[in-house]
This record gives structure tokens, C-alpha cells and sequence, in this order.
């Protein structure tokens, strides 16, 4: 069974470098020093153009209100619920919650220009920002087929 997550996907702000070790699902891992003071870009596309995008993925379920399902296949068990979240002009976020294995979650994030975009993660929970990479390595099953 994969790893269970409740997360927020950003554009990683330039500048915004590794923070204090901490505590994470598989061990340690270094979070990312964001403050307030960090100005953070939206994504460089809109909420139509990101759905776009979503709705091509195989057993995806996307709503007008934003809100999206992805799941695996009957083999598979796995699942992604989310939350496009936009200014009217750009998407400012993606808020996600569930489980995948490492194919399901590039190509979630393909579909927001990674791995060309540098990407953050808020582990809500948690309250941390880590670079894509770390949650990846930390969060993301490698074990589950797509």
C-alpha cells in the first residue's frame, strides 16, 4: 500500500534554499526556508489550460468547481484527489490528497511543466516546504505499478 498524503503543490520561488533538517515519513530530510516575505509566482498557465491537460490523463475525473479524481486502474490501488486552485488569470496551486506510486506522480506533475518548473511541497499536516525532490524520495511509492 502506498504512502497516504495531504499536500499543496507550488512553483518553487527562486531564491528559497534548504532549510533546517527535520523529521519526514522515511527519516530526515531537509525542508525549504520560506517566510512571508517570499513572493510566490503563480503557475504560467490558466485553470482552463490545466484542466486541459488533466483530462487527457486515463481515469481522470475532472469538475468544473476545480476539483479532480485520478485513480488507478482495477489492478492498481491507488488514488488522487485534488484541488486546482487559480486567481482568475493563473493557477496559484494544486492541493492534493491521497496515495501513488513514482510513474503516477511524474506524470501528475508533467502536466505542470516538471520537471523544466521547479516545484515545492507543502506537507499540510506537517507544516513544511520541501523540494518536489525530497517528497518525492520521502512520500511517493516506488514498489506500485501504474
Amino acid at each position: 500500500m502506498s504512502t497516504r498524503f495531504h499536500i499543496v503543490i507550488h512553483p518553487r520561488p527562486g531564491g528559497v534554499a534548504a532549510g533546517d533538517a527535520v523529521a519526514c515519513a522515511g527519516g530526515a530530510c531537509r525542508a525549504l526556508a520560506v517566510d512571508s516575505t517570499t513572493p510566490w509566482p503563480p503557475f504560467p498557465f490558466s485553470y482552463e489550460e490545466l484542466e486541459r491537460r488533466l483530462s487527457r490523463l486515463p481515469r481522470m475525473f475532472c469538475e468544473p468547481d476545480g476539483s479532480f479524481v485520478w485513480v488507478g486502474p482495477a489492478a492498481r490501488q491507488w488514488q488522487l484527489d485534488g484541488l486546482i486552485v487559480d486567481d482568475g488569470r493563473s493557477v496559484v496551486h494544486l492541493e492534493l490528497k491521497g496515495h501513488c506510486c513514482l510513474p503516477v506522480w511524474q506524470q501528475l506533475l508533467q502536466q505542470l511543466d516538471w520537471p523544466a518548473r521547479p516545484l515545492m511541497v507543502q506537507v499540510v499536516q506537517a507544516g513544511l516546504f520541501l523540494a518536489e525532490e525530497v517528497f518525492r524520495d520521502q512520500f511517493v511509492d516506488r514498489l506500485v505499478g501504474a
